[in-house]
């Protein structure tokens, strides 16, 4: 492979974090109490990107794509997101049948 066939060195982690059943969510407390738990549930996202050195690229509604500058950041920081959302009953609905959670995946 010559050196113009290198992929560059500056590779990042992608992170792709979702509300799962924001809708479900919506349906069942209606606008304004869903949107404040799917609001603080992508505020705990942001919080553990920023603690994790990443950077927030875009929100669209219940979904927030971020950057990390290794995979080893990315890792963790999804698995923080995930412990806090969890010990946090409040936000999760933990105990109801509205209870959101996140997905998360990565490349």
């Amino acid at each position: 492979m010559s050196s113009s066939d290198r992929l560059p060195s500056d590779e990042v982690a992608i992170v792709f974090a979702d509300v799962s059943g924001a809708t479900t969510l919506f349906d069942t407390l209606g606008n304004t109490a869903a949107w404040e738990i799917v609001s603080r549930c992508l505020q705990l996202v942001m919080d553990e990107v920023e603690r994790f050195d990443g950077e927030v690229i875009k929100t669209i509604g219940d979904e927030v794509m971020c950057k990390f500058p290794t995979a080893e950041q990315a890792v963790r920081a999804t698995k923080a997101m995930q412990e806090r959302l969890l010990a946090d009953g409040d936000v999760i609905g933990a105990g109801n049948d509205s209870a959101v959670k996140m997905r998360i995946g990565f490349n």
